[in-house]
């Protein structure tokens, strides 16, 4: 998951939601922003005090199921969170328009807890803790892949990451989507580690549809590669598709467009026959 703040205040720096996970009392989230990725833990016993508790309680209620809440839900905590971050002085890299995926990834992990002393808020910097950066960081064993000597492997440090929304994209606090390999112009589609079951499913059905070449005959992703840490290479980061190139969904496209019937119908045909394919 990455929510973007898709509109800062002047002079705030840009920032996306990256890990979200709370229950009626509190908040875990972590928040990517001036090229580092901060854990913040949010109780309501801490908060006794604060102007902004009742408040934070009824956002945390609603945000579940409403994504208006949630929306709001992040404001609050990052309105209090970003004059902190200032106080740190924490400045995004000089090459921030040019990072590899080891750049984005491979960032240290700031844990905080929010806390009220009285009426002011603070946050207390936490211990260090490696089931934290588990949980943050997209990560496989290598071992734990079967065929992963079939495909390529490729260093994150070889990658960039390109922009995917637009050229003025923040891509050092944006999920990274679009890659390239060195100073090549070709683009790849990174997909980070997220559920462990399912990435070697995954990893495993990509495979087969290559070694088929099921891909040569439908338009489906095809696996390129497997994306090692620099600094683990033991450990896998990702995998890169050959990127497809899109302008939107299928059901954004027939919204705007309405096709025939008869062109429906064609789609439909399609899919069925790949569907059968696969199977």
């Amino acid at each position: 998951m990455s929510i973007k703040h898709e509109e800062p205040l002047e002079d705030c720096p840009a920032w996306a939601v990256t890990c979200l996970s709370l229950d009626e009392e509190s908040v875990c989230i972590a928040i990517r922003s001036c090229h580092k990725l901060f854990y913040l833990e949010v109780f309501a016993n801490n908060l006794e005090g604060w102007s902004g508790r009742e408040q934070f309680l009824l956002l945390l209620q609603d945000a579940v199921d409403d994504n208006d809440a949630e929306e709001s839900l992040y404001d609050l905590i990052w309105e209090q969170f970003q004059p902190f971050i200032d106080t740190l002085a924490i400045q995004p890299p000089q090459n921030s328009t040019s990072l590899s995926l080891q750049d984005f990834y491979g960032v240290s992990i700031l844990p905080f807890k929010l806390v009220c002393n009285g009426t002011d808020i603070h946050f207390i910097r936490l211990p260090e803790d490696s089931a934290l950066i588990t949980k943050l960081l997209p990560q496989t064993k290598l071992s734990d892949i079967v065929n992963a000597a079939k495909v390529l492997h490729i260093d994150a440090s070889q990658t960039r990451i390109r922009p995917y929304f637009s050229e003025g994209s923040d891509i050092s606090s944006d999920t990274p989507v679009k890659v390239s390999l060195g100073d090549s112009p070709k683009v790849y589609y990174f997909k980070a580690v997220q559920d462990h079951p399912s990435f070697l499913r995954e990893f495993e059905a990509l495979r087969q549809l290559a070694e088929h070449r099921l891909n040569e005959k439908s338009n489906l992703p095809t696996l390129h590669s497997l994306v090692t840490y620099s600094t683990s290479p033991d450990t896998i980061m990702g995998i890169l598709l050959y990127y497809i190139d899109h302008d939107s969904s299928m059901i954004e496209w027939m919204t705007r467009r309405d096709p025939s019937q008869q062109l429906r119908e064609k789609w439909y045909q399609q899919i069925k026959d790949t569907t059968r394919a696969l199977h």
